[in-house]
């Protein structure tokens, strides 16, 4: 009845994922046809939850540079503060700036005398303003000015005879005194409306009560079983061959409209209001037997068609304690859960859990589990989280459910720690208890390095021994419980991750490549060997056997098919190891393949992931254009905050305020702070936290602060390594080398000289087990140590290859920071000013064509005072 968890392409949040990014498809791909592209949306104040994302999500599209236009249109009386249109509004709003959105406001006013004395001149052939004046003044009293309303009081006058066509004069007449005494009650279009109805046949009003109960729309099947049913003594008098005569009359009085061939809706929908305020409708129960009805007259199609309808009226009924109507209840929130209609679930799933009789968990145990279930997912994605809890408590407390049986509430409350809070050591303490209770080992405290070590090699030596081929039509894992276990890992992997629990990490990564071996291959067994993958690389830095657990990945999740998660084994592929071993070049189809997979599939955190590393990451670490990456990290910012991915958000708005940093866009180009990153903005991740002190200590480097950046460097140790692997590893040990090395040089300490040659020498293995992505790095270390050796002659040829490396490969940063330091050892060790000069301006064209407009600006200066001097 739920989703499983290893299900993940079919989940709710993945359903609905992919319809908003299949709206957003269409969007640009019409708006490349037609613009600007206008969408007229009417009724926003009836719109749900889902509804009024999505309009967000369009609106919100920096990456759509066609024109897009929603013209929405809603009451404003029906639409308070609190209610979601207004906080919609509220959060576009906010976003103007951000998006490039203008949100322009018409109220749209009633009409005032002169325009309703236009409306009734036209409708009664007069050209003379001061003939119906007066007429316009009472009827603007009444209606106070609404149209519909002041069509149907001109209609009502005619019905009434209070206003008449003189065939001897051949012109209206009309008794404005009568109008006035008889209308004085009639103060809203109701009102009016009723008037009408209740002077057509009876059988007509009999129709229209029953009509009014199955909503703005509906179809002549069921009102024929409705009408045709003996339970309803009121219709004895309505014949099915009268049907056809007696929708026409309806149609011909404007009260009711064709919408197919076989279907009308209201002209309004105060008409159907009208029609269910007075006479038979306000009998007691009225709504509730027409839905009761039909529950037991349809079948098949016709009563899946109408189920919405059918419940609702249902619930209408004063009744507690009826399983059967909870079950329908069940039925209804199950079928909006598949439309993506969250708000209409999560009130069918409450109705359901309110009709549970007291002994329910012991005569209706299944029936309650579900909706608990049901409710408990639909109130996450809704935020919800208090409601939630309550289900959630309120299953895990059944002692006579079985582990397997809570499994989709454990998965949910572990997803609403993770996922919606970010309670990363909550989710931990959560998921290692629930493993447990499943009867799987967990490490209780802390476990030990050696423990974590040994756990990491008997696995890896494990996996070795198994063919990559023997996975193309692989075994498949069966058992319920290692499945359920399998999904428990993946999340403590997730959250050890961001909690900085090394050992843990280690633990839950192995521990998922062995269930593969021992019980066979399931849904997230291709994610549990890159993520395997990843661990080895960081810990053993053996970045060859990295990359055979990266393709044993791959062919895993080409036998699995699933979309959700290759997107998830491609990003960590091609991000965590395929860099190792290819050109960084090479992984951006990858990268770029994995977004696509995970926007269509519903994976939208590891989709924006992809694009963070694409749009950033990848890009910076390049030395691209500082300006592209401004221009990418405004784009992708405002849809991450739409998808509410916080990490992803965090990430890109550190990487946006380096750029606008290095390009002079700060108050203060030492700080990481500014337009794009505000003081106030702070993650508590562990992650988080390494990447923006990485970014800090860039501003370090790149300014020249070279004691501030090796100070950084000092504190921050290996503990990056030990967080964040990839490609941002390779230029995170990198720049840290340069920071000590420049200290080093300049002071000679031992403090800054050692550890900056073990990070040498790391790069220099890397380089020579083939990583084509540090051969630059490497060379200019090699200069730098023969710099601080004192060997210039050697050092003057290594700095030559690595700006030649860099300038090739189009590393636009590292060809400026080469030349930089190359001019400063021909200037103070060497004494070649004219070299100097040369390799200085050298540095300033490179930065400047990386878009480091501060740098260039004061290198410049420092250039002029130099020639002063």
């Amino acid at each position: 009845s739920t989703t499983t968890p290893e299900d993940n392409d079919n989940s709710y949040e993945a359903e609905f994922e992919r319809l908003k990014y299949a709206f957003r498809v269409l969007t640009r791909l019409l708006s490349s046809h037609f613009s600007p592209l206008i969408f007229i949306l009417d009724d926003l104040q009836w719109a749900d939850t889902a509804s009024l994302q999505t309009i967000d999500f369009l609106l919100s599209d920096t990456e759509n540079e066609r024109g897009l236009v929603i013209i929405g249109l809603y009451r404003s009386n029906e639409v308070s503060e609190a209610h979601l249109l207004s906080q919609t509004l509220d959060v576009l709003d906010s976003k103007c700036t951000a998006v490039g959105l203008n949100i322009t406001t018409i109220e749209v006013q009633c009409l005032d005398i002169s325009c309703v004395n236009q409306i009734i001149m036209a409708m009664l052939g007069i050209d003379d303003e001061g003939v119906t004046k007066s007429l316009a003044e009472l009827c603007f009293r009444r209606t106070l000015g609404n149209p519909f309303f002041v069509i149907e009081f001109m209609t009502m006058l005619e019905i009434e005879n209070m206003i008449s066509f003189n065939l001897g004069l051949l012109k209206w007449k009309w008794d404005e005194k009568a109008i006035e005494e008889s209308t004085m009650s009639t103060s809203n279009v109701v009102d009016l409306l009723q008037a009408r109805m209740k002077r057509l046949p009876e059988n007509l009003q009999i129709l229209m009560h029953y009509a009014a109960c199955l909503g703005a729309e509906f179809k002549r099947y069921p009102l024929e079983t409705i009408l045709t049913e003996s339970t309803f003594k009121d219709s004895d008098s309505i014949k099915p061959e009268d049907f056809h005569d007696m929708f026409r009359e309806l149609q011909n009085g404007n009260f009711i409209e064709k919408s197919g061939p076989m279907s009308f809706r209201w002209i309004h929908d105060k008409i159907q209001e009208a029609a269910l305020s007075y006479g038979l409708a306000l009998k007691p129960d009225f709504q509730y037997n027409v839905g009761f009805v039909l529950y037991c007259n349809l079948s098949g199609e016709e009563f899946e068609e109408m189920l919405f309808d059918i419940v609702n009226l249902i619930n209408k009924g004063a009744h507690t304690q009826r399983p059967d109507f909870a079950k329908l209840n069940l039925r209804a929130a199950k079928k909006a859960r598949r439309t993506s209609a969250f708000d209409s679930a999560s009130s069918y799933s409450k109705i359901g859990i309110k009709l549970l009789p007291d002994n329910k968990w012991t005569e209706h145990s299944q029936l309650a589990l579900e909706l608990y279930t049901l409710g408990t997912e639909m109130e996450v994605a809704l935020g919800s989280n208090d409601t939630a809890e309550e289900y959630i408590n309120e299953v895990l407390s059944q002692n006579h459910l079985t582990q397997l049986e809570k499994l989709p509430v454990y998965i949910a409350k572990a997803h609403k720690l993770c996922n919606i809070e970010s309670q990363y050591q909550m989710a931990l303490d959560f998921l290692c208890r629930t493993l447990r209770e499943f009867g799987y080992w967990v490490p209780v405290g802390v476990m030990q390095p050696f423990h974590a070590l040994r756990v990491l090699r008997r696995t890896m030596n494990a996996a070795k021994k198994r063919p990559k081929s023997s996975y193309e039509t692989p075994k498949l894992m069966t058992d319920a419980s290692h499945k359920a276990a399998m999904s428990f890992l993946t999340r403590i992997f997730y959250a050890s991750y961001f909690t900085g629990r090394q050992f843990l990490l280690v633990f839950s990564a192995s521990q998922m490549v062995q269930m593969t071996l021992d019980h066979g291959v399931s849904p997230l067994s291709g994610q549990a060997y890159a993520c395997f993958g990843m661990i080895t690389n960081a810990v053993l830095g053996d970045f060859k056997t990295s990359a055979f657990f990266a393709e044993t990945a791959m062919v895993i999740q080409e036998s699995i098919r699933s979309k959700y998660m290759e997107c998830q084994t491609l990003y960590l592929c091609s991000e965590e190891f395929l860099s190792w071993i290819r050109p960084i070049q090479a992984q951006l189809e990858l990268l770029q393949r994995a977004y696509s997979l995970g926007m269509r599939s519903g994976n939208i955190e590891y989709a924006l992931w992809a694009r963070f590393t694409l749009g950033f990451e990848t890009a910076y670490v390049m030395g691209k254009p500082l300006q592209s990456i401004i221009e990418a990290c405004e784009r992708m910012v405002p849809n991450m905050e739409d998808l509410k991915q916080k990490e992803q958000v965090w990430a890109t708005r550190c990487g946006w305020q380096l750029a606008l940093n290095l390009r002079g866009l700060a108050e203060n180009e030492l700080v990481l702070e500014g337009q794009a990153l505000q003081k106030d903005q702070v993650s508590e991740s562990k992650p988080a936290k390494v990447l923006q002190a990485f970014l800090q200590s860039e501003l370090y480097l790149f300014f020249a602060q070279h004691k501030q950046a090796a100070e950084s460097a000092l504190e921050r140790g290996e503990e990056f390594k030990e967080v964040v692997s990839g490609t941002w590893v390779m230029i995170e040990t990198f720049h840290r080398a340069v920071a000590l090395y420049a200290m080093a040089r300049k002071t000679r300490k031992s403090k800054y000289s050692r550890p900056a040659s073990r990070l040498r020498k790391r790069i220099a293995k890397w380089a020579k087990t083939g990583n084509p992505n540090v051969k630059h790095h490497n060379s200019f270390l090699q200069a730098e140590h023969a710099a601080f050796k004192g060997k210039y002659k050697d050092a003057k040829g290594h700095y030559e290859e690595a700006i030649k490396t860099a300038a090739r490969t189009g590393h636009l940063h590292h060809a400026g920071l080469f030349n930089e330091r190359f001019a400063d050892l021909l200037q103070t060790n060497l004494m070649d000013e004219e070299e100097s000069v040369f390799r200085l301006k050298e540095a300033i064209r490179w930065y400047g064509e990386w878009g480091a407009d501060l740098k260039v600006k004061l290198l410049s200066n420092n250039l002029n005072q130099w020639k002063r001097e």
